[in-house]
């Protein structure tokens, strides 16, 4: 069977994911990138994008909430985290290479033209299907041999 894989803890640092591919020697095509949007206090949206899995995306937003009152009556506001995570792909993995697939067979050029043949006579027709029905007849007339045990 197939080697057991290793495990991978649940939640990891995405910077601890291998790269995708090397494009030039001293580029590599790291597994996430990531891209601050909205950048207000509260409002901030943090996207990472991964290269591994073409159209994978998360989404984490620090935002805050109306003032609410704490335990001790402070009027504080409140932070919410949200996070979500969107997928919208073909279920393959990005392996680094260049597919190309295999070029089809060339293209047949035009047949050789065919040679016409003359009609057969009547008289050569006649003679083909007399030869054919006395054969028949000479095996018909023929008892048929007895075979031996």
């Amino acid at each position: 069977g197939e080697p057991p894989e290793d495990e991978v803890p649940p939640l990891a640092a995405v910077s601890g994911d291998a790269p995708v591919s090397t494009l030039i020697e001293e580029h590599e095509l790291p597994a996430w990138t990531s891209k601050l949007y909205a950048k207000q206090a509260g409002f901030a949206i943090a996207v990472a994008k991964s290269h591994r899995w073409p159209g994978a995306h998360s989404a984490v937003s620090k935002g805050y909430t109306a003032n609410v009152k704490n335990a001790e009556g402070e009027t504080a506001p409140k932070s919410v985290d949200k996070a979500a995570n969107l997928y919208i792909g073909y279920g393959y993995e990005n392996a680094g290479t260049v597919f190309t697939p295999v070029p089809p067979p060339g293209i047949l050029g035009e047949a050789a033209d065919v040679e016409e043949q003359g009609d057969v006579s009547m008289l050569e027709e006649n003679a083909l299907l007399k030869g054919i029905d006395d054969a028949k007849r000479v095996a018909e007339a023929t008892p048929p041999e007895e075979e031996e045990e």
